[in-house]
């Protein structure tokens, strides 16, 4: 009897428990269907996001203002604030007539800017979009990523979605290519005669790169390759070692074919040359910009809020502060030289760019509504770059 009633509630066990397993079944289908509404929800989430990021584009580009705004100011008392146009003045020292050629609005803002080797074109890297603007007659293109053609701005222009990166941009020293590299494993050589682009292959993330050799010399946080185009290949260069060097690099300028200098997060320039290396402490915060004059004055930007001029010396490898500090009320975004060697121009997020002669005399100009995130310079014509706006400038130190 016992042993009937035991074997009773078994089986009574076994049903229960092969309820809870057909329960348990039930409630893993149920899940799965609720997870695969939740994954087709996510999946239109997205959608709808791309569409508005899309529309707001759309918006944002529906049309190009291009405006001529020929103005022009001379400077007479030292004191005063020179009204060049709503918002806009001149202040400080007068060492320059400065007249305003051409104004472009942009649809976003501009990260960067960069002038051809022989002055007639400006290449523009924007949040979404890389442009080229003609100096002479100040037409604009685009350069779409999709279809590798270089096409004409219009109304109906629709800006790129780029995926976030630090879109680089460089011109051949002939002015007859353009190189980009927008984070999408390759760099595209443009020409400028059939406004066509090729594409070679690239798998290495950049903070900065330019010619060296036959090379274009290319520098990540921490090391250097040499990228051949021809053969698509990526060769190692110079690398830090991890317990040897804590730093990493914001910055990189190729002087010549011998030396590349390389800007740091502490604020040091690290010199390279063949396989010697050595590092100078210039600045006391992160270098954002450096240009060179003559393969032997080096300037730098730095986010201390201060430029400095080094004298590289070339025969010892060293490298001396010899003129400085210029300093901003903010970060020091860029620095240029003019031709003439005597003067030299920085921009900076406090809203201006400068211009500088030897003797650290200062003309500030306030041009921009925000940060002045572009600068370039080519005989007598400067560029800025800041609030979605690109302005072209002559500048006559002929006073």
């Amino acid at each position: 009897m016992y042993r009937h009633n035991f074997l009773q509630m078994l089986e009574n066990l076994k049903k229960e428990f092969e309820q809870l397993a057909n329960d348990n079944s039930n409630l893993r289908a149920v899940l799965k269907k609720h997870e695969e509404k939740a994954g087709y929800f996510h999946n239109e989430l997205k959608l709808i996001k791309s569409t508005i990021v899309e529309l707001q584009s759309q918006i944002k580009v529906k049309k190009f203002v291009t405006e001529d705004l020929p103005k022009t100011y001379s400077k007479t008392n030292q004191n005063k604030k020179i009204k060049i146009g709503s918002g806009w003045s001149v202040e400080k020292e007068k060492l320059a007539n400065i007249s305003l050629l051409h104004t472009v609005t942009l649809p976003t803002s501009v990260s960067s800017v960069q002038m051809s080797p022989c002055g007639n074109f400006l290449g523009i890297v924007c949040a979404s979009t890389i442009f080229l603007l003609s100096l002479e007659d100040y037409s604009l293109l685009f350069l779409n990523h999709k279809s590798n053609r270089m096409e004409e701005v219009g109304n109906n222009h629709k800006s790129q979605i780029l995926k976030e990166y630090d879109i680089k941009l460089l011109f051949s020293k002939d002015s007859k290519f353009i190189f980009t590299d927008n984070g999408d494993n390759c760099i595209r050589k443009w020409c400028m005669m059939t406004k066509m682009a090729t594409r070679h292959l690239l798998t290495f993330t950049s903070v900065g790169w330019g010619f060296y050799q036959n090379f274009i010399a290319m520098a990540d946080n921490k090391s250097v390759i040499l990228y051949d185009l021809l053969n698509q290949l990526e060769i190692p260069f110079f690398e830090y070692k991890e317990d040897s060097f804590s730093d990493y690099f914001t910055s990189f300028l190729a002087v010549n074919d011998e030396i590349i200098l390389l800007g740091t997060n502490n604020g040091k320039i690290i010199l390279l040359k063949e396989n010697f290396k050595e590092e100078f402490s210039v600045h006391s915060k992160s270098i954002t910009s450096l240009a060179v004059k003559n393969n032997k004055f080096i300037f730098s930007g730095s986010v201390d809020k201060t430029a400095l001029i080094n004298f590289l010396d070339l025969r010892n490898n060293t490298l001396n502060v010899v003129g400085g500090p210029l300093k901003h009320d903010d970060s020091v975004l860029g620095v240029k030289f003019f031709e003439d060697s005597a003067h030299f121009v920085t921009n900076s997020r406090d809203s201006t760019f400068r211009i500088w002669d030897k003797n650290q005399k200062e003309m500030r100009v306030i041009a921009h509504n925000g940060p002045v995130t572009g600068i370039a310079t080519k005989g007598r014509i400067l560029v800025s770059a800041g609030d979605k706006k690109i302005r072209v400038w002559d500048v006559d130190f002929n006073l």
